[in-house]
């Protein structure tokens, strides 16, 4: 599952000025995540999806697109895609 939430609420997002930060969870029902590698990011934030929890950021200006691939000590790999909402909390199960 890849779930992410904002870190502060933005009731009024200013696209023009505005960016929220997102906490990115990245679960895996097989492994333990010490044993799993992540390679992942959102097109237009900053911020890399590398750990099992990393941090992003991004304009409140639209959706993002964005992917994470997981991968296991013995290389079997898996990957999802996902939006993520201009100040939304949410998730995806892959």
């Amino acid at each position: 599952m890849v779930a992410w939430a904002t870190d502060t609420p933005c009731p009024n997002p200013d696209p023009n000025t505005d960016a929220t930060d997102y906490t990115v969870t990245v679960t895996a029902e097989d492994d333990t995540p010490g044993e799993l590698t992540y390679a992942g990011s959102v097109t237009g934030c900053t911020g890399a999806i590398n750990a099992a929890v990393s941090t992003i950021n991004c304009p409140n200006a639209a959706p993002y697109g964005g992917g994470v691939t997981v991968t296991d000590p013995q290389g079997n790999d898996d990957a999802v895609t996902f939006n993520i909402g201009v100040c939304s909390d949410d998730s995806i199960t892959y």
